[in-house]
């Protein structure tokens, strides 16, 4: 029987992560995560969590760290935020490369400089083609909700790609709420005994992983990446429709508020909430939430949105360019040829500004 508890967002990733009960927890602080480990360490010291928490001395080496414990067998999973994910960025290549299925929890925050603790999307926008799929989390349900899923996607033989489930920083991190969570039991039934394809333990079967590779090979490589990228969303639909089953809530690529209004509002995580409100009882104004960014998912963004007038396209982070930010070049390229709506771009929230409805009007008027 599943029940309701109140909790943070930080506080759902940790009872997640120790339900899912991985082997290997590599564990660096790093505001705003850092209470994702000290609630994990809570656990172990409890005798709630019996795997193993990695104490490093960097970012960087929490992801190396978690890496090598895939590669030998064991389900591994860490978290980080902002400049703590810019010094990983190395490794992240490396782990998808290499087809470790790790499930890493991010709480997206600015990056340096200058210095800023707070929200925007400019941490996890910066390492969008490292080669892991992305989830973003709008509420705490969603962050315990799609980190249970996140790791039976990517432990799926067909693809073996590590994931992010990423929230806001010190927005959804920190927010107290209800949730409906499952038992350990439960959540461990339902993502079953992680059975590695490949184990540098395997010692009668010796192997070399992550040798070098000349021009032709390495292409290949990548092409294999790719390949198993264009599988991701039918594993998705597969795990959702289990999760489905067994908490009435599974995962929706797109969620359409309003699905029939001429002008529709595209954005991402906490933000929509805002939205909602600022659209409340206006029929002519959608929202379009992306909770898959990695896969985009274009064909579904195409269905959602190549009727509509106007797109007004939300970002929380930067691209330094004459364009737009990501999101809004991801929407203009998968519309084109396909829409002649009017497509504008507003960059939102940079270093937790705060977004209000009255900021939502403007840009809607």
């Amino acid at each position: 029987m599943n029940k309701k508890i109140g909790t943070t967002g930080n506080e759902a990733a940790a009872l997640a992560i120790k339900q899912i009960n991985p082997e290997v927890i590599a564990a660096y602080p790093i505001t705003p995560t850092t209470q994702i480990m000290e609630t994990l360490a809570d656990y172990e010291a409890k005798g709630d969590y019996n795997g193993q928490i990695i104490l490093v001395e960097s970012e960087h080496s929490a992801m190396s760290a978690t890496v090598a414990a895939s590669l030998s067998g064991a389900r591994a999973m860490t978290a980080t935020a902002s400049q703590g994910l810019a010094l990983m960025n190395e490794v992240l290549h490396i782990a998808s490369g290499l087809f470790t299925p790790i499930t890493m929890v991010v709480g997206a925050r600015a990056l340096s400089a200058p210095i800023n603790i707070h929200n925007d999307h400019s941490d996890v926008m910066s390492v969008l083609d490292s080669g892991w799929i992305q989830f973003y989390a709008e509420t705490v349900q969603d962050v315990y909700d799609f980190i249970i899923q996140a790791v039976k996607i990517s432990e799926n033989p067909k693809l073996q790609i590590p994931s992010m489930v990423i929230m806001d920083g010190f927005i959804t991190t920190h927010e107290f709420t209800n949730i409906e969570i499952m038992s350990d039991s439960k959540v461990q039934k339902f993502v079953g005994k992680y059975q590695p394809i490949d184990s540098l333990l395997d010692f009668e079967n010796p192997k070399t992983i992550g040798g070098f590779a000349l021009p032709d090979v390495y292409s290949e490589t990548k092409n294999a990446q790719s390949k198993r990228m264009k599988k991701v969303k039918s594993i998705i639909k597969m795990v959702a429709n289990q999760y489905q089953k067994i908490t009435d809530r599974g995962f929706k690529f797109l969620e359409i508020d309003n699905p029939k209004a001429k002008k529709m509002i595209v954005a991402q995580a906490s933000v929509c909430g805002t939205i909602r409100e600022a659209i409340k009882n206006n029929s002519k104004v959608g929202l379009c939430k992306i909770n898959l960014f990695r896969p985009f998912p274009d064909q579904e963004i195409i269905n959602a949105l190549s009727d509509s007038k106007e797109i007004i396209v939300v970002d929380r982070a930067n691209s330094f360019d004459s364009i737009g930010g990501p999101v809004y070049k991801e929407i203009r390229a998968a519309l084109f040829g396909k829409s002649n709506a009017k497509i504008t771009n507003h960059i939102l929230g940079l270093g937790g500004k705060n977004i209000s409805i009255l900021d939502i009007k403007k840009i809607i008027k």
